[in-house]
């Protein structure tokens, strides 16, 4: 199987830079470049203060002082907790699920208040959305990777459709790269974990001329294998990942700013290994396959974000366009045993490009405004081939291709009725189009060339159209210094379109834009001068025509996936967040987060049990709880850092988190595994020399979790226990214990 580039990252640059379809502009050199704590707990005994880019405004705000429940941990913080990627991340916030696919390596299944997705189909977006640099990734296609060289994360909980536009109806990820400095500085660091696996990351930023800065991190990862696959105990799990990151800085003077950022990566090796329950305990590790589930992503990326400060409004004019594509490849030893069950290869292509025009500014010393324009284009190829018992092993390829444009227009003002009163009105009207041709799956013979990648349509020139109002109301009151409380209104959508994965002609070629209406009351307070904080958020989220991948097993395909506008549901829920600082070095964290959910109405039937009429809608639909919604999640962790002697500190962490199970189908017949996660580390840290020793642990408690689990039909498995349900269930990594180097200069 072969991978192609994209243009030369040079035309790229030129093409963003200079083609972009608005005029250039992004936001704020400081806005752009920073994102440093705005004073030093360590040495006073105050919590960390953050800023955030949450709001999209002139400067960066404190965390504590944005009326938006986020969760927002420095590039500093996540070097520190030593943490791997998003989905750890997501662990330690509530109601939280940052959770990697598991039936393809990298792809995002995320769950932010119980709304998520359960799929690795490209062309279904999230309702959680990814945003690295301010662009878009309009794929989960090679989200969950591993983090390094980063200025900050934040995570954005409740709909944010009137800056950040659709897909954002359960939150954003918020992702942003370090930028060049003007001053020389680099670190690289190695370690080492259980596999064995092997990492090697640096950077080096600095001066080029006294305008123009550069900078450039690489990232390598060679992991041997986690796992024992049971066949014939050998090593699973081998993977290799590059990643290098090559960026620009030129601010030729005090009222303007460029960075263009580029990355190009790849991941080969062994997707997830597939256990079947119905062989194997849940709770083990055990697995058996013959096919070593070979997996490749290549991508690259490049974004562009310019910034003019202008003397209306005292504001900027900021753009930030992007452009990236993802090949992605694999093949899938679906039903978890020897033999010839469900073998599927999954070759997926994205392309996609993005610009955001944007003002922000101040008028009158009360009101602060943001506005823009939005353009997006994106385009979509999936080509798979199943090989399944039923047909004697035979391949069977088919798939599809989508092509779709969107346009937004957006403002948002905060206006200050008072010097502790403001209220937040804003609105986005967007406007999508989409096209697809499907090749359908047939039994008796392929609609694809399995070799030339070239289709047979049976539903060629699908077209659809739809157009959305996304508007916020938000009240924010400042009852002292440091303690806020809020209330907002606000609503989101969830991009309509068509389904490339048809297995079955009862499937529906088509679904419809999602929409999400949500009320919450938070608070956000700091106590004893910045040495103990407590945020908090209640929330009711009504969705309509909810939009579901419904994963149906299937005899003469093995598995159905179809994508329907199945109900209306209602989410309810409550977070609550503690932080506090013990003298100058012990810090202690802690939250708890509840989830419930509940269908209002069912339009399509999500199971059918012994005696009802297949189809029929009817109690036991309306009975069943949203999948992928832990109701509890909660969890516990401290840091301490104590002097050894002159120049040398030691910095101990430990991290607890819960999460209950929740249900992996629309059914509600099968689970994802409860949540017991352990991670910890000790550090030496050799102020004089720069350079960080550092043993750490994750899940140290040996938990097993799953990315996914699906039922399958008895027709392509082999003989399981009578009443037992097989599975195809993805399996993470257990316990990794590991030590880090770090030098920096």
């Amino acid at each position: 199987m072969s991978f192609y580039l994209v243009r030369s990252p040079a035309s790229i640059l030129a093409m963003i830079a200079a083609t972009s379809p608005f005029i250039a502009s992004p936001a704020n050199a400081q806005s752009a470049t920073t994102n440093v704590p705005a004073d030093s707990s360590a040495s006073d005994g105050r919590l960390e203060e953050i800023l955030v880019t949450a709001r999209k405004k002139t400067v960066k705000e404190s965390a504590q002082d944005v009326p938006v429940t986020l969760t927002a941990v420095s590039g500093e913080m996540l070097e520190a907790q030593k943490t791997r990627d998003l989905s750890e991340l997501g662990k330690a916030i509530p109601n939280v699920a940052l959770d990697e696919s598991g039936s393809i390596r990298s792809t995002a299944n995320f769950s932010i208040r119980g709304l998520g997705i359960n799929t690795s189909m490209p062309t279904l977006e999230s309702s959680t959305g990814v945003f690295v640099d301010g662009v878009y990734l309009a794929s989960n296609s090679g989200v969950v990777l591993d983090l390094f060289d980063l200025d900050g994360v934040e995570i954005l909980r409740g709909p944010q459709g009137t800056l950040f536009g659709k897909n954002v109806t359960g939150g954003a990820v918020l992702l942003r790269n370090r930028a060049p400095t003007d001053t020389l500085e680099g670190s690289v660091k190695a370690s080492v974990e259980s596999g064995p696996e092997y990492k090697l990351a640096g950077y080096v930023s600095g001066p080029v001329t006294e305008t123009l800065s550069a900078r450039l991190s690489a990232y390598y990862d060679h992991d041997t294998g986690w796992f024992t696959n049971g066949l014939d105990g050998s090593n699973y799990g081998k993977n290799t990942t590059w990643i290098l990151r090559p960026s620009l800085r030129w601010h030729p003077s005090d009222n303007f700013e460029l960075i263009i950022r580029g990355e190009s990566g790849k991941l080969f090796g062994e997707a997830f290994p597939t256990q079947n329950r119905a062989l194997f305990d849940r709770h083990s590790f055990d697995f058996a396959i013959d096919l070593l589930n070979p997996s490749r992503v290549r991508w690259n990326m490049v974004t562009s974000e310019m910034n003019i400060d202008v003397g209306f409004g005292d504001g900027t004019i900021t753009n930030v366009a992007g452009y990236r594509k993802v090949r992605h490849f694999n093949d899938t030893d679906t039903e978890g045993a020897p033999g010839i069950g469900f073998h599927a290869i999954q070759d997926f292509t994205t392309k996609h490009y993005s610009d955001e025009l944007r003002y922000a500014g101040r008028f009158w010393d009360r009101l602060d405004l943001t506005a823009g324009l939005y353009y997006f284009h994106s385009n979509v190829s999936t080509f798979e081939v199943r090989r399944i018992k039923p047909l004697n092993g035979a391949r069977r390829a088919y798939g599809g291709r989508q092509s779709y444009d969107a346009y937004a227009v957006f403002a948002q003002g905060d206006f200050e009725w008072t010097d502790r009163l403001t209220m937040t009105l804003g609105g986005r009207y967007a406007w999508d189009r989409k096209s697809a041709d499907i090749a359908q799956f047939r039994a008796a013979g392929s609609t694809c060339d399995e070799d030339m990648r070239t289709c047979n349509y049976t539903d060629p020139d699908q077209s659809g159209k739809w157009s959305s109002f996304s508007p916020k109301v938000g009240l924010r009151y400042e009852v002292r210094d440091a303690a806020q409380i809020y209330a907002s209104w606000a609503r989101g959508y969830r991009a309509g379109g068509f389904n490339l994965r048809i297995t079955s002609p009862t499937q529906s070629l088509r679904f419809d834009q999602e929409s999400t209406t949500a009320i919450e009351v938070g608070g956000k307070i700091d106590w004893f001068d910045r040495r103990l904080r407590t945020n908090f958020a209640v929330f009711r989220n009504k969705i309509k025509n909810l939009i579901r991948d419904v994963n149906i097993p299937s005899t003469g395909a093995a598995l159905v996936v179809d994508t329907r506008n199945t109900a209306d549901a209602t989410i309810s829920g409550a977070e609550f967040e503690v932080e506090a600082r013990v003298g100058q070095r012990l810090t202690l964290t802690g939250f708890v987060g509840y989830l419930h959910s509940k269908y209002n109405d069912v339009r399509f039937s999500l199971i059918d049990l012994p005696g009802e009429t297949p189809g029929s809608i009817n109690a036991s639909d309306r009975n069943l709880k949203l999948l992928r919604l832990a109701p509890w999640s909660l969890g516990a962790g401290f840091t301490h850092v104590a002097p050894l002697s002159d120049g040398v500190d030691l910095r101990t962490r430990a991290n607890f988190s819960y999460r209950d199970s929740a249900f992996a189908n629309d059914a509600n017949t099968l689970t994802l595994n409860k949540i017991y996660n352990l991670d910890a580390s000790a550090s030496l840290e050799f102020t004089d020399y720069n350079a960080t020793v550092t043993l750490f642990g994750r899940n140290i408690l040996n938990k097993v979790y799953q990315g996914t689990v699906a039922a399958l039909p008895a027709s392509v498995q082999p003989p399981i226990p009578a009443g037992a349900i097989g599975t195809y269930s993805s399996l993470s990594e257990g316990r990794n214990i590991g030590i880090e180097v770090v030098y920096k200069f």
